[in-house]
């Protein structure tokens, strides 16, 4: 299974990542949606999302804007930085991803979630300096692979939302993927 995505990082660091590879010392310290690994947007061809690449670009581009403006330093950066989106390929098998976008796998999961809610919250730690980016869903992801309750695949895949703007909201704007097996990415370019 081929899949192609679309992951929005700065120009300094799409350059890197294209010239060297993803790398792991590079995630970040919180637990995103889907757990630990490489995200980016993938095209969904059965819901009616922007493009995977314009995700990609809007989303680094709002990151961006959010941490020039930094309101909680006393020394703000000027000017709007660069931001590129680097296009990659996955080369997987259909049975080492894990597609919530399939009801199955998405209704066990929160099945699961649902018996272990208080376990969850009374155990998940707070990432230093990063805790409010923290989420459950990928922690209790990280937690039962650890656990080996759940198969640690080389992909998971949902349909997201994507705060573009400031609002929340409980429909979903993407299809992001977390790949979890580096040396699966392959053809890194800057789009």
């Amino acid at each position: 299974m081929l899949i192609i995505g679309y992951h929005g990082t700065s120009f300094t660091n799409a350059r890197e990542i294209v010239k060297y590879g993803f790398s792991a010392d590079h995630f970040p310290r919180w637990t995103g949606d889907l757990g630990s690994g490489v995200y980016g947007y993938i095209q969904a061809t059965d819901r009616p999302f922007a493009t995977a690449e314009y995700n990609a670009a809007v989303y680094v581009a709002l990151k961006a804007d959010m941490h020039r403006l930094k309101p909680w330093s006393n020394r703000p950066k000027y000017g709007k930085p660069k931001t590129a989106v680097v296009q990659f390929k996955v080369d997987v098998y259909e049975d080492d991803v894990c597609d919530f976008t399939d009801y199955q796998p998405y209704d066990n999961f929160v099945e699961l979630k649902a018996r272990l809610g208080l376990y969850i919250h009374a155990r998940m730690p707070f990432s230093p300096g990063a805790s409010y980016r923290d989420n459950e869903d990928g922690w209790l992801i990280e937690y039962l692979i650890q656990k080996r309750l759940v198969h640690d695949y080389a992909v998971f895949q949902m349909d997201t939302y994507s705060p573009f703007v400031s609002r929340s909201s409980n429909f979903a704007n993407g299809r992001e993927i977390c790949v979890r097996r580096l040396e699966t990415i392959s053809n890194l370019r800057l789009i």
